[in-house]
Order: structure tokens, then sequence, then C-alpha cells
């Protein structure tokens, strides 16, 4: 059977089994059909820009999706816990570490990334999400900007980031 990208396994024969799973949240963003680069040929999901098409890209057998979506307070109670202090700096090198391998196309098919690591690029320079696309990895936007105390509500919460997400998507997308 041919296959159907230029990643080694996409659209190859299997045993007729599909792996479970995908994102634990919404993939909004404008990496996902706008001709998303492999090595090779755009894949299936970006050419068509279907839902269906995104999912079966996701849920490839053999990869993974990483909620690389970490806000700086989340991943600073992370470092804090083996002692390393959480700058712009340290950050970036972590997340350059995870996100900057080469080769990462070969165990994801797709990451959600922060709006402070979609700005972000590695260490050589390359923005992370083109470094991702180039490698057959889809990339997504975790949109909201968390939840908040509603004032006179105690106990309540509310998702903020909302009211800018259109100006953001367009950003994203550039």
């Amino acid at each position: 059977m041919e296959q159907t990208s230029g990643l080694p396994g996409a659209g190859s024969p299997r045993s007729g089994r599909e792996r479970g799973g995908g994102p634990g949240g919404p993939w909004v963003g404008g990496r996902v059909g706008r001709g998303v680069q492999t090595v090779g040929r755009p894949c299936d999901a970006a050419r068509t820009g279907s839902l269906r098409g995104t999912g079966r890209w996701l849920v490839r057998e053999g990869r993974g999706v990483l909620a690389g979506d970490e806000r700086p307070a989340t991943i600073a109670k992370r470092f804090a816990r083996v002692g390393l202090a959480s700058t712009p700096n340290t950050r970036h090198a972590y997340r350059d570490m995870l996100l900057g391998a080469d080769g990462i196309g070969e165990s994801l098919s797709g990451v959600i990334l922060s709006d402070e690591t979609i700005r972000q690029a590695t260490s050589s320079g390359v923005p992370f999400p083109e470094h991702l696309t180039a490698q057959g990895v889809l990339v997504g936007i975790k949109v909201d900007r968390g939840c908040h105390p509603i004032a006179g509500f105690p106990g309540e919460t509310s998702i903020e980031g909302l009211d800018d997400l259109r100006e953001r998507l367009t950003e994203y997308r550039a």
C-alpha cells in the first residue's frame, strides 16, 4: 500500500486497530489546515483541513500528543520541586530540550503550546511551531488564560482570555 504522506508509518497498513486517545482539549490555532509541512509532503490532516484527517493524524500508531501548554506559574511549581529557579531563560532551556530535538516527529503527532512557548524559538533560532511542523508535528495553542476569581462571588471562577481570542488567533496564524 502506498504511503499517504512523507512521514514514515503515516498511512501505511496496520493491524486494523488505531490507537485511541487524542488531545485533552480543542486544537485551535493556525497550524492545522494551513499546509503544515512535514518531511517531504504535507500531512493528510493539513492537506485536507478536515477534523477527521486531523484526528487520524494525531492518533497514528506509535506517536502521542504532548500537552506542553504549561503557564509560567505551573512550570515554576515543577521547577521548585527540583530546586530550579523559574526564569524566562530556564523555561526556554527546558522547552528547547523537549521541543527542539531533531526527530521529535518520530514520537509525537501533536503538541499543545502555551502563549509563551509559541512565541519562542529553538536554540538555533527556528520558531518552535516552524521546527515542529517541519517534522510532521501538528501544533495547537491553549487559548484561554486560566481561571480567575469572580469579584463578589467567593469560590466562583471565570475563564479569561476569550475576549481577545480573535486577535490572538490571527497573530498565532501569521
